[in-house]
């Protein structure tokens, strides 16, 4: 009668065991859902960021009396990185 018991016990572990095994996968789902979404996010904050930055670097060159500083000189004056604002000193544009 024991054995029965010990048998009955093992199968109940293993049932729990894959239940458990379930939930795990689906919260890994969840957890990588999540983090996939919020990279997306991410990227989409930061090209407001750079699109906005741009936009308020040429209203401020615009607005300077003249003889006006380039973008290039406004960038490096602000200590900003030109690169992570798409601005291309060749062309003295931005990019993107």
């Amino acid at each position: 009668m024991a054995e029965k018991g010990t048998i009955d016990e093992r199968r109940q572990l293993a049932k729990t065991i894959q239940e458990q095994k379930e939930t795990l996968r689906q919260l890994q789902m969840v957890k990588m859902y999540r983090k996939k979404n919020n990279l997306e996010e991410l990227e989409v904050l930061i090209d407001k960021w750079r699109g906005v930055c741009q936009e308020t670097l040429t209203t401020l060159q615009e607005k300077m009396p003249e003889p006006r500083p380039d973008l290039g000189s406004l960038i490096k004056n602000f200590n900003l990185d030109a690169e992570l604002l798409k601005y291309n000193e060749d062309e003295e544009e931005f990019d993107g």
